[in-house]
């Protein structure tokens, strides 16, 4: 499974469980606190993503601003320790809906393979209007020999 796949099921589990309308809890901790099915390491666990891939998930989908993370104190947040809630916020839930981070990958693929397809065409013209530019001018220096009545025979 790749990262874009394993970031599309936390945000997709996030996005089915916002209509509640309430934080989900993420920390393991907090599992007597909640429904097991309302808990994303669950899900995560369900899926088979290892248990070391969950906090930099979170991690990434909150620098994404894709999740809004809350903490029981300030001091949580400023050592950067395990949000004690997350939620999706509306341009996570907009993303998900649009094909997340496999879609986005894709569109990147695509662009990086069109823009390398262009830089080999512009190279492979550049040599052909090359060899033509070397053509003509031999052409024209034979020309010129011609003209001049200095013989100068092709091979």
């Amino acid at each position: 499974m790749t990262a874009e796949q394993k970031l599309n099921i936390a945000l997709r589990f996030l996005k089915e469980k916002n209509t509640s309308g309430t934080y989900l809890y993420y920390r393991k901790d907090q599992e007597t606190k909640a429904k097991k099915e309302d808990l994303l390491f669950f899900k995560l666990e369900e899926k088979k993503i290892m248990e070391t891939e969950w906090f930099p998930i979170i991690f990434h989908l909150i620098n994404d601003g894709y999740v809004d993370d809350f903490y029981q104190n300030e001091n949580e947040r400023i050592n950067k320790l395990q949000p004690h809630q997350i939620k999706i916020t509306f341009s996570g839930i907009m993303f998900i809906e649009n094909g997340g981070f496999v879609k986005k990958k894709k569109k990147e693929t695509i662009s990086k393979n069109l823009q390398l397809a262009q830089t080999w065409a512009i190279a492979i013209g550049s040599v052909f209007a090359g060899l033509w530019a070397f053509y003509l001018l031999l052409k024209e220096i034979i020309n010129w020999c011609n003209y001049n009545s200095i013989h100068i025979y092709w091979f």
